[in-house]
């Protein structure tokens, strides 16, 4: 999925069309359930929405580090790269800046409080976080990943995929967030703050 190389062009009157620039981009993997996904026009309007946010002169470096990471992982040629770049991608977004307590709980609180209004669903969500950041822990240690079948590794990526769609288009689509997100105190301020709210 994706292209070879970008081209910048101009259209100058005087030469007609003018490269300015170009680059090359290695291609992005796509997840197997996603392969023959057909957008539609709401899906290209969303994009344009979230094109302009990501143009915009908004600083939020939690949401840059996470975009980073993450497309360096939709190219990445092993599963374990991919998966790993994904987690710090999650971690950008939902981790604590510190590491007082329990990481883990608290960065699976945030992220299923963040997606869902609480509840079961961020209960189950939850739960579903702590079990994929087991084989992130797994990946990060060397562990062995005899255990790990195909169809359990493609879940696991459609977990953490799901997640950061999810995460990152409520920020980029609400400006209110993105300026939550811009700036590392009021991040954690906020994302400490969703188990309390109504």
């Amino acid at each position: 999925m994706g292209f070879h190389g970008v081209y910048h062009l101009v259209d100058d009157p005087q030469k007609s069309w003018t490269v300015r620039g170009h680059k090359i981009h290695s291609r992005w993997l796509a997840h197997p359930d996603n392969k023959q996904v057909a957008l539609g026009s709401d899906d290209v309007k969303t994009a344009a929405t979230i094109l302009d946010a990501l143009a915009s002169k908004d600083d939020c470096p939690a949401l840059a580090s996470a975009l980073k990471m993450l497309l360096q992982a939709m190219a990445a040629p092993t599963w374990e790269e991919r998966y790993m770049l994904r987690w710090i991608a999650i971690e950008a977004l939902f981790g604590p800046s510190n590491s007082h307590g329990e990481i883990v709980y608290r960065l699976s609180q945030r992220a299923a409080l963040f997606l869902t209004d609480g509840g079961s669903e961020a209960h189950n969500r939850e739960a579903q976080i702590r079990a994929a950041y087991k084989w992130r822990s797994k990946v990060v240690h060397g562990l062995h990943l005899e255990k790990l079948h195909s169809d359990k590794s493609l879940e696991l990526l459609q977990t953490t995929e799901l997640l950061l769609q999810e995460g990152m288009r409520r920020i980029l689509l609400d400006s209110t967030l993105r300026a939550k997100f811009s700036k590392e105190k009021d991040r954690e301020s906020f994302l400490d703050g969703l188990p309390f709210r109504n």
